[in-house]
């Protein structure tokens, strides 16, 4: 072969060489080689989602499928209403399963007026009055033809402790409606005891005082209502004790005061009647009642009037006389 032939022959297969190289790198641009084998693998995260995430070297994205929560449980309460989920409407059925159940209107109520009677010591009742259509309203108690106002409390419901005047004791309870009860108890030991006491109505002025004289001077205890001394301290260490029935912030209300003292401790007792805001009963008669119990003339009540010409100064109190008797405990008055 001739060297012009090699030559040709050598730089025909150099450029065919170069000519291949430059065809395929030209290749990718024009044409999308074959795509490889994608494995798929299955991935778990912590929110408990799943997906398929794909593995390739060309990093393909694909999009996600939609996720599903599952579906919460229903709650049910003992009433038998069921709760729905807050993307649902309430059924109609709910509410009035839920009205019924919290409706307590829809429920009768007994308006019955209920009283129990407790004996004692001392001669003395408690009163226990459940009225529950009368609730925070005003009470009226009667006993031996004696009245004082009470207000029953928002469930209807009254405990007081009266010391009684007869044995056995009738109690009788009434609302300004006309509904009344009454209860009849035993008296422990009202023969051992003497009271003293008024009743009266209108205003709230009227105080009652005792002064125990038969002790010594540091003993002695001027007993009202504001220090009335307790029936337990009474039992225990001696003495008399007061007692006042009727609340004072009730309008034109009835009240009582009475002073019990056991006739066994024999003692001299100073009743005085004192009265404040004495320009409530100017110029007018002042009616009351004194009460006065013993075992042998069982309960006097009487009615007093006075009558008051002068008035002083509203900040003085007016002392009555005459009204109500000294005694001596355990004599007869």
């Amino acid at each position: 072969m001739r060297l012009n032939d090699k030559a040709l022959t050598f730089v025909t297969g150099l450029v065919l060489i170069l000519g291949v190289g430059t065809f395929v790198h030209k290749g990718d641009e024009l044409f999308k080689p074959k795509q490889q084998n994608v494995q798929v693998a299955k991935a778990d995260i912590s929110s408990s989602i799943k997906t398929d995430a794909i593995a390739s070297k060309y990093n393909i994205s694909m999009p996600l499928e939609s996720v599903v929560l599952p579906t919460k449980p229903e709650l049910e309460f003992d009433t038998g209403i069921q709760l729905v989920r807050a993307d649902k409407p309430a059924s109609t059925e709910a509410f009035e399963k839920l009205k019924t159940v919290l409706d307590y209107k829809s429920v009768p109520v007994d308006c019955k007026v209920k009283l129990s009677a407790k004996s004692l010591r001392s001669a003395r009742v408690q009163l226990s009055v459940t009225a529950p259509c009368h609730s925070n309203e005003i009470i009226t108690i009667s006993h031996a033809g004696l009245r004082f106002n009470e207000y029953v409390d928002g469930g209807g419901v009254i405990i007081i402790t009266i010391p009684v005047l007869s044995n056995p004791a009738e109690i009788e309870v009434s609302f300004d409606d006309g509904t009344k009860k009454s209860i009849t108890t035993q008296a422990h030991d009202l023969s051992s005891y003497t009271r003293t006491g008024i009743a009266w109505s209108g205003h709230n002025s009227l105080n009652l005082q005792v002064l125990e004289t038969a002790y010594n001077t540091e003993k002695n205890l001027h007993l009202t209502a504001d220090n009335k001394r307790s029936e337990e301290k009474s039992y225990f260490l001696g003495g008399g004790y007061l007692t006042a029935l009727g609340n004072t912030a009730i309008p034109n209300g009835e009240f009582i005061h009475i002073y019990t003292a056991d006739i066994t401790q024999k003692k001299y007792v100073d009743f005085q009647l004192h009265m404040k805001k004495q320009s409530l009963v100017c110029q007018n008669n002042l009616e009351l009642k004194t009460i006065h119990y013993a075992s042998d003339t069982n309960v006097q009540i009487a009615k007093k009037s006075a009558t008051i010409n002068h008035c002083m100064n509203q900040s003085e109190n007016i002392v009555l006389k005459n009204m109500l008797r000294n005694m001596i405990v355990a004599q007869r008055n």
